[in-house]
């Protein structure tokens, strides 16, 4: 009867895994905006590609503080859904609706001042994509199912927020990388490598933690099995 209940609760519970690494994601992904666009907010006039946004760098300074605040107090947010506190999902839409207007408006102001709108366009379509998936989620039949108030303590909790460090810390040390294309500079240096040795060590910590998480799960559940196992057989 057990193992029927947790079959009929796989597919809610993958599709909560998903939202919550989401959520995780699109939060990496806006204070690491908030870091690059520092560049611009107080440095434009040092890189000869940006020096034409130098009259405007009090617009970018505006948007770094609103990605930092957004960003950290979506750190907040993602811990509150791992513990399925009551105003956890109401306050992810918050952090996800601004967080969409802000790089549409940082999407609008590149497109206008430099002729392209990369790599904030990235953000954009992971907010976006996340937006979508809570909403589904609050769709009453699958939010019956899938609820994001969830109090119940077990495994796929720590599983959830193990793959969602493990994935974070990946994109993170990764980011020098899939972040190149649009951060090049017209000597040839990479701009994201002015935040490389956080961006290293950053990244290395939360794939500790979420292997960590993952590994010491994994261990919790082989004893478990064990453990009934051997009461099922005696």
């Amino acid at each position: 009867m057990t193992t029927t209940d947790e079959n009929n609760n796989r597919p809610s519970k993958i599709l909560r895994g998903i939202a919550l690494t989401l959520m995780s994601t699109t939060v990496l992904f806006t204070i690491i905006g908030g870091a690059g666009t520092v560049c611009i907010a107080i440095g434009a006039e040092n890189y000869d590609n940006l020096k034409m946004l130098v009259p405007y760098k009090w617009l970018y300074q505006i948007f770094v503080v609103i990605k930092f605040t957004i960003g950290f107090w979506g750190l907040h947010v993602v811990y509150t859904l791992f513990k399925g506190r009551e105003k956890a999902y109401r306050n992810a839409m918050i952090v996800l609706s601004i967080g969409l207007l802000v790089a549409i408006a940082q999407m609008i102001t590149s497109q206008i001042l430099r002729g392209k709108t990369l790599p904030v366009d990235i953000r954009f379509y992971i907010t976006l994509v996340t937006i979508l998936v809570f909403l589904i989620i609050r769709i009453p039949y699958i939010w019956s199912k899938v609820d994001l108030t969830w109090s119940k303590k077990g495994g796929s909790k720590k599983i959830v927020a193990g793959t969602s460090l493990l994935l974070s810390g990946i994109i993170t040390i990764t980011t020098p990388i899939w972040a190149a294309n649009s951060h090049i500079t017209a000597d040839g240096y990479n701009l994201v490598n002015v935040l490389s040795v956080p961006l290293l060590y950053g990244g290395l910590s939360l794939i500790a933690l979420g292997f960590g998480s993952l590994l010491y799960e994994s261990i919790a559940l082989y004893k478990q099995k064990t453990t009934d196992r051997i009461k099922a057989t005696s």
